[in-house]
């Protein structure tokens, strides 16, 4: 796939983070792509990108000093780690009732959250692969994936995943993603993000701890911080506008107040 084409869409849901990453790609291409060629354009996205992933650019963002120091500590491997294990931690708290209720990403149930992490961790194992899935999967709308035992079906999907950017030069070069090939770094950045709100929304519809740590809320805020205002000014439908963040709220409450959902939501009150 060309680096500079967009295809697919994301109109009609707003909680589908998985192309984050392309927020700035959608910027460029409104504002100069009739005055540059798309190799030009490609070769700015990319630098945007680098250095947001790479150098730690926040673009608008304060980090305290304790925030700083988790992104120092925390590399992309090791916050995939603490994504998926959570995320496989809340998944085990749901019970049968509770497939259908509904959660903070607006117009999903609990059971389709959870199926869109499933078709969204396969898709990014694939892209670690450097071979995108033949069909693609639509993680707008995925199809149902979740099987007789979804926890299950999201551990081996996870584990697939987790093998995958471990392997020897998985974070090198270039990676495919649904928009194109961008900074392996990048497109993990992207996974990561994706599990951790989802996960957050997931816990929050059921009433139990998300367990997101300190130092996985501030790896993921940094990357919602620096692109989810992108994303929502370019496509005002896909995120609210940010939430306020509650008084002497968490890193937590944070991250998620960015993203335009209510830290203090509640399914008795949607």
């Amino acid at each position: 796939m060309p680096r500079h084409e967009i295809v697919g869409g994301t109109q009609g849901r707003t909680c589908s983070n998985d192309d984050v990453t392309l927020a700035p790609i959608i910027l460029w291409r409104s504002l100069i792509e009739p005055a540059r060629s798309p190799a030009a354009l490609c070769r700015s996205v990319l630098r945007l990108l680098v250095t947001v992933f790479d150098r730690g650019m926040t673009m608008n963002t304060k980090i305290t000093t304790t925030t700083a120091q988790s992104l120092r500590r925390l590399d992309p491997l090791a916050a995939l780690d603490l994504a998926q294990t959570g995320a496989a931690r809340v998944i085990a708290h749901v019970e049968p009732e509770q497939w259908s209720w509904p959660t903070p990403c607006d117009r999903w149930t609990v059971r389709d959250v959870i199926n869109k992490m499933v078709a969204s961790t396969r898709t990014f194992a694939y892209f670690g692969r450097r071979a995108p899935l033949v069909p693609a999967l639509d993680l707008v709308d995925p199809v149902e994936m979740l099987g007789p035992d979804p926890l299950y079906t999201y551990q081996q999907e996870a584990a697939l995943c987790r093998e995958v950017w471990r392997a020897a030069g998985a974070l090198d070069g270039f990676a495919p993603s649904t928009v194109g090939e961008f900074p392996a770094k990048s497109v993990l950045n992207a996974r990561i993000f994706d599990t951790t709100i989802l996960t957050w929304d997931v816990a929050t519809a059921l009433g139990v701890s998300h367990g997101i740590g300190d130092d996985l809320a501030a790896y993921v805020l940094r990357v919602a911080k620096a692109l989810v205002p992108t994303v929502r000014s370019a496509s005002p439908d896909r995120y609210k506008d940010a939430a306020p963040s509650p008084d002497a709220g968490s890193t937590v409450d944070e991250m998620i107040a960015v993203t335009g959902r209510d830290p203090n939501w509640s399914r008795h009150r949607s």
